[in-house]
């Protein structure tokens, strides 16, 4: 079983794997990150007007599945010497 400290640096390795795959992407697209996040919410949230709040509150909670609110996999701390 990894420790609490392998699995926070193994998030963080994941974490910044995806933004550079997006660098990438939006080097290879002549655009920017933020252009890219800005068209795939975009396109997750064509159909929310037609949604009943039952229907969105399951999307949000789907949403919560994929996308854990993790804060060490997004919190970069550097080790002071």
């Amino acid at each position: 079983m990894p420790t609490s400290g392998r699995r926070n640096r193994v998030n963080v390795a994941v974490h910044t794997n995806h933004h550079q795959r997006l660098r990438h992407l939006a080097a290879a697209m002549e655009t920017t990150v933020q252009d890219i996040l800005d068209r795939v919410l975009e396109q997750a949230l064509i159909d929310v007007d037609n949604m009943t709040v039952k229907e969105l509150s399951n999307w949000v909670n789907t949403l919560h599945e994929v996308f854990p609110q993790d804060t060490t996999a997004t919190t970069h701390h550097r080790k002071q010497p």
